[in-house]
């Protein structure tokens, strides 16, 4: 399976710049990206909403919200992901 490097780069990008520096806020971060590559390995429809570039901002909002609330996402995350 092969990732998007200009996604990739653009989620390191914002969390950089984002992320408090704070050690237990990182860990969270840590856990929530770790989270989200499992999800990304093992479902194709998450895959599919992240990497249609066809399918409106709004729209994937709608779809990953409640998956990111149930998972406890944290909103640096969340924002980075869109």
């Amino acid at each position: 399976m092969k990732v998007d490097k200009k996604v990739l780069k653009r989620v390191a990008k914002v969390l950089i710049n984002k992320v408090p520096k704070e050690e237990e806020k990182l860990l969270k971060v840590v856990k929530d990206l770790e989270a989200l590559a499992t999800l990304y390995k093992k479902s194709s429809e998450f895959r599919n909403v992240l990497l249609n570039p066809s399918m409106e901002l709004q729209t994937k909002e709608k779809i990953l919200t409640p998956i990111f609330e149930k998972l406890n996402i944290d909103e640096n995350v969340r924002e980075a992901v869109f």
